[in-house]
């Protein structure tokens, strides 16, 4: 297996597999030499940085958000609730860069009960779509990417977004 690999992607008989970056999903993906493997979480790391403003809504406007939800029990079928919370007094409406930040908010949610919730990948159009006046949009809360998303970063990524 590990010969053909090494053929796969050119690499002869260095012993140098090249970059592998490992998965969660116990998968992995090889990148020859001189390929620099994708960051995982781009969005996040355009948050972070304030003087990337711009480009960090260009990317939601293109890559959208990943949102938490569970099912309702006893509504129709396909009905979802959100998932929100209050902080401070404030309502919040946690959006996320990717289905792994999502993942890592689930996990550290106090579980008094089992449940399931679900990481949905939806268009920036949601956030047009739904009022979030009295809401704060925060991306990756509690994360080093922690960034709060004001009515004008709405509108500026409606105007990026053409909608």
């Amino acid at each position: 297996m590990l010969s053909f690999i090494k053929r796969l992607f050119g690499i002869g008989n260095r012993g140098n597999l090249g970059n592998v970056v490992h998965h969660p999903d116990g998968g992995f993906t090889v990148y020859p030499d001189g390929v620099t493997p994708p960051r995982a979480d781009d969005l996040a790391a355009l948050a972070s940085d304030p003087k990337r403003q711009r480009e960090f809504l260009s990317a939601l406007a293109v890559q959208g958000i990943w949102i938490i939800t569970e099912p309702r029990h006893g509504q129709a079928d396909g009905e979802v609730q959100f998932l929100d919370y209050t902080e401070n007094g404030v309502n919040v409406f946690p959006v996320f860069s990717s289905m792994d930040e999502a993942s890592r908010f689930i996990q550290r949610l106090p579980h008094k009960t089992v449940a399931a919730y679900e990481c949905v990948n939806v268009n920036i159009s949601f956030l047009f779509e739904n009022n979030f006046s009295k809401t704060r949009l925060l991306l990756n809360p509690k994360t080093e990417s922690e960034t709060v998303i004001t009515a004008n970063d709405l509108a500026a990524v409606q105007e990026i977004a053409g909608t």
